[in-house]
């Protein structure tokens, strides 16, 4: 990576983490601060998904349009909820689940009738359409819509904290360590300079950190329940890299946007905290936090 290049993507993630750090600590200090802590993770999701419809739908109006509007069903589902039941109301934790697990039933109910629609004269153009969206919409829908639904949970500064603290250490440590230490590519046709040394750096570097900062969660749990809890979380994001990546190849670009300076799109950043997302949901759900 040229000096400037790296020059511009730290500068732009300084002001990244800024941001961020303010968003965390407005959401914990009161509820207007809790509302754009929501409104910001529902406006990412947006960004995610304008960014994902534009590279695959290419200049396809319709197909825009459809794809962008079922990939944020869920987090819309999400915000609604939250006006209904207000942002600092103690019933909201309970209602949340069933409306994120509503708006990813519509999206990918309503993804699926599109591809239906657009292939009915054709199987073959659905079968293309349907390898291309309903990837995006595990990624962008699912993962998106979770992330959202994290930042409308009471606790949600320390649990959004630790989700992207872990995803952002593996990625550092997996670019470094695949730098320094080379070695056999992992998936060269998808991503070609991702080394299996830079992923078990990153994993490492991702659970060590994952099991240090776990009071973050507000768990009470035995030290093996954190151990491979972050190495599902670590691995849930390097999965959605993966997932990113084949987004781009498929259609044949570079960076899914420019909006991030040296890092390239939403997409491009968010991709593991996405798919990681889900699951860290789920565990919140599950523990009732």
């Amino acid at each position: 990576m040229a000096f400037a290049q790296l020059r511009s993507r730290v500068l732009t993630a300084i002001v990244l983490v800024a941001v961020f750090v303010g968003l965390l600590v407005l959401s914990a200090g009161s509820c207007q601060g809790h509302w754009l802590l929501v409104i910001t993770a529902l406006a990412a999701q947006c960004g995610c998904a304008f960014e994902f419809s534009r590279i695959s739908a290419r200049n396809d109006k319709a197909r825009f349009a459809a794809q962008y509007a079922v990939s944020i069903v869920p987090g819309i589902c999400v915000v609604l909820l939250a006006l209904r039941e207000g942002i600092c109301s103690p019933t909201l934790v309970s209602f949340v689940p069933f409306a994120l697990a509503t708006g990813v039933f519509f999206s990918f109910l309503l993804g699926t009738l599109f591809i239906f629609w657009r292939g009915r004269e054709d199987l073959e153009a659905a079968k293309t359409l349907a390898v291309e969206l309903y990837p995006g919409l595990l990624l962008v829908a699912l993962g998106g819509g979770s992330l959202v639904g994290l930042a409308a949970l009471p606790a949600a500064a320390g649990i959004v904290a630790w989700l992207f603290l872990v995803v952002c250490v593996n990625d550092i440590a997996a670019y470094f360590g695949g730098s320094h230490f080379k070695g056999p590519k992992i998936v060269p046709a998808l991503s070609p300079n991702k080394t299996a040394s830079g992923y078990a750096c990153g994993m490492l570097c991702g659970i060590l950190l994952g099991v240090y900062a776990s009071s973050w969660l507000d768990v009470r749990a035995p030290l093996a329940f954190f151990i491979l809890f972050s190495f599902a979380v670590v691995l849930a994001a390097q999965v959605g890299d993966l997932l990113k990546s084949y987004l781009k190849r498929n259609v044949g670009v570079k960076d899914s946007g420019s909006i991030l300076p040296g890092h390239g799109g939403l997409l491009d950043r968010l991709d593991g905290a996405l798919l990681a997302g889900p699951l860290v949901y789920l565990a919140v759900i599950w523990l009732r936090l």
